[in-house]
């Protein structure tokens, strides 16, 4: 796979995760502060491994985006949990 192709694909998965956060976060989520606390570090982490992944595709370059992907998609959903609590708690 050439390096164009790597960056087509990692363009790719970055929509999909886009997509698959989309589908679960309420609106207003972006504007309240914790939430980039709870996803920042998952998020940066993703796209470091997925970078690295396009520079060096390695097997376990790839493994490494799977699971920073994946723990990625958790912040989110702990992100939309802790969200829903915060504003039960404020109504």
């Amino acid at each position: 796979m050439s390096p164009e192709e790597r960056q087509d694909r990692g363009t790719e998965l970055c929509q999909r995760l886009s997509e698959a956060v989309a589908d679960i976060a309420p609106s207003g989520i972006g504007h309240w502060d914790r939430t980039w606390e709870i996803v920042g570090p998952a998020d940066a982490q993703f796209m470091v491994a997925l970078s690295d992944w396009e520079s060096e595709p390695t097997a376990e370059a790839l493994a490494t985006v799977t699971a920073a992907y994946d723990a990625c998609l958790a912040a989110w959903t702990d992100a939309v949990s802790q969200f829903h609590q915060h504003v039960e708690g404020a109504a």
